[in-house]
C-alpha cells in the first residue's frame, strides 16, 4: 500500500503508477485503515475502467534559476531569507541558473560537484571548494526541486524527476583560532567600522549574525542580551558588561551612535553599524586584512572558536562558558574549544612537574 500522511493535510493520501501515469489522490478520511481500503477500491475501479484518469495539468518548462527564485520567495516568507541563504541561492543561480530543471540528471550533479572541487586561477581560487562548502549548494538545489514538486502536486501536474544529491562528508572540523597577539595584528588592519565588531566577537564568542543584529534596546541592566530570534538555537542568553575592555567597547559604540544624514543627526538603533546601516557583507575587507596580517584563510567564525578557547584557558567553568557563548551541548562546545600543540606541551609540563613532586615525597618518606 502507498498510503501516507501529507504535510499540511489532515487526511491520508495515496499514490501509485497506472499505465505509466502517476495517480495521487486524497482519501478524505483520517483513519489509515479506511484510507487503505479506499485506495484498493480505487485501483480496482481504475482497472475495470469505471473511473477515468484526470489529464495532468500542463506545466510550463522551468529553468533551475526559476526554481531558485521560487525558493528564495519561500525562504523570505518563512523568515529564512537571511544573508547566508540569499548568497547561496545567488551563487547556485549564477552557476546553474540557465539549465533546464527537467533535464538536470544525477550525472549533471556529479559534474557540478567536480567543477566546484577544481581550483580556479581566473577567480583567484588556488584550491577547490571543500565538501563542507559544496554540500550547502546541494542542499539549496535539493530544496528547490522539492518545493517545485510540492507545487506540482497541488496542481495535479506531473512531478519533476529529482536527480540524486549525494551526501558529502564534512571531513575534519575546522580548527582555526587566533591567539591574542595574532588577533591584535589582524585588528590593526581592519577598517575602523569593523574593529569593534570583530573585537566583540573575539571577546564574547557570539556569531556574526547575532552581533550584527544587536540593538541598543538589548543593552540594559549592565548586560548585553541576545534575543531568541537572533540565536541559532532560538534560546536567548546574555553577557554581563564586566571588565575594562568590554566596558570601553560599549562606551565607544555609544559615541559612534550618532549618524549624520541629509535630514540631520540621527541615533542608530544598531550597536554595530556602517553609517547607520547594518553590517552585512565584508568579505573583501576581511580577506585583505587577514592577508596583511599574515593570517590568510582565517574566517570570521574563527573568532568564535578563539573565544571558546579563551573562556576555558582563563578558568571559566565549561557550563558557564556554554551559557555565555550560546553553545547548547558539551559536544558542540568541545568542537570550538580547539586544542593545539602548545596546550599539549603545557599539559605534559604540568604532569611532569606533578610526577616529580610525588617522587620526591616518596624519597623523603623512605628516609624515615
Amino acid at each position: 500500500m502507498s498510503v501516507y500522511c501529507k504535510p499540511g493535510s489532515k487526511f491520508y493520501w495515496f499514490r501509485f503508477n497506472f499505465k505509466n501515469r502517476r495517480i495521487q489522490k486524497s482519501s478524505r478520511v483520517t483513519n489509515r485503515r479506511e484510507a487503505e481500503s479506499i485506495e484498493a477500491a480505487y485501483r480496482t475501479q481504475l482497472a475495470k475502467g469505471e473511473v477515468g484518469i484526470q489529464e495532468p495539468a500542463p506545466v510550463e518548462r522551468r529553468t533551475i534559476g526559476q526554481l531558485l527564485d521560487v525558493l528564495q520567495d519561500d525562504f523570505a516568507a518563512r523568515g529564512k531569507g537571511g544573508i547566508k541563504n540569499t548568497n547561496l541561492i545567488q551563487m547556485v543561480k549564477a552557476e546553474l541558473g540557465e539549465r533546464w530543471s527537467d533535464t538536470f540528471t544525477s550525472k549533471d550533479v556529479m559534474e557540478y560537484i567536480a567543477s566546484l572541487r577544481k581550483p580556479s586561477k581566473a577567480k583567484r581560487r588556488q584550491r577547490g571548494r571543500k565538501n563542507s562548502t559544496i554540500k550547502h549548494r546541494l542542499q539549496i538545489l535539493a530544496s528547490a526541486f522539492e518545493l517545485e514538486n510540492d507545487c506540482r502536486d497541488e496542481a495535479r501536474a506531473p512531478r519533476l524527476i529529482v536527480p540524486r544529491f549525494p551526501t558529502l562528508e564534512d571531513g575534519d572540523a575546522r580548527s582555526g583560532f587566533l591567539t591574542r597577539p595574532q588577533f591584535d595584528v589582524l585588528l590593526s588592519h581592519l577598517p575602523a567600522e569593523l574593529r569593534d565588531f570583530a573585537l566583540f566577537a573575539y571577546l564574547v564568542g557570539w556569531r556574526r549574525s547575532a552581533a550584527a543584529g544587536l540593538e541598543w534596546s538589548d543593552v540594559r541592566d549592565a548586560n548585553i542580551h541576545l534575543r531568541g530570534a537572533l540565536s541559532k538555537n532560538k534560546r536567548p542568553y546574555f553577557i554581563p558588561i564586566e571588565g575594562g575592555e568590554l566596558v570601553a567597547l560599549i562606551e565607544r559604540r555609544k559615541q559612534a551612535r550618532s549618524v549624520e544624514t541629509a535630514q540631520g543627526i540621527v541615533l542608530s538603533n544598531l550597536v554595530f553599524h556602517r553609517s547607520g546601516e547594518p553590517i552585512q557583507e565584508f568579505r573583501k575587507s576581511w580577506a585583505t586584512a587577514t592577508k596583511k596580517a599574515g593570517l590568510a584563510g582565517t574566517l570570521f567564525h574563527d573568532l568564535r572558536r578563539s573565544a571558546a578557547r579563551n573562556y576555558v584557558r582563563s578558568g571559566v567553568p565549561k557550563d558557564v562558558a556554554k551559557m555565555l557563548g550560546g553553545w547548547k551541548t558539551d559536544s558542540m562546545f568541545s568542537r570550538y574549544n580547539v586544542t593545539d600543540e602548545l596546550d599539549l606541551k603545557d599539559a605534559m609540563r604540568k604532569v611532569t612537574q606533578y610526577n616529580e613532586a610525588e617522587s620526591k615525597k616518596v624519597v623523603s618518606m623512605g628516609r624515615f
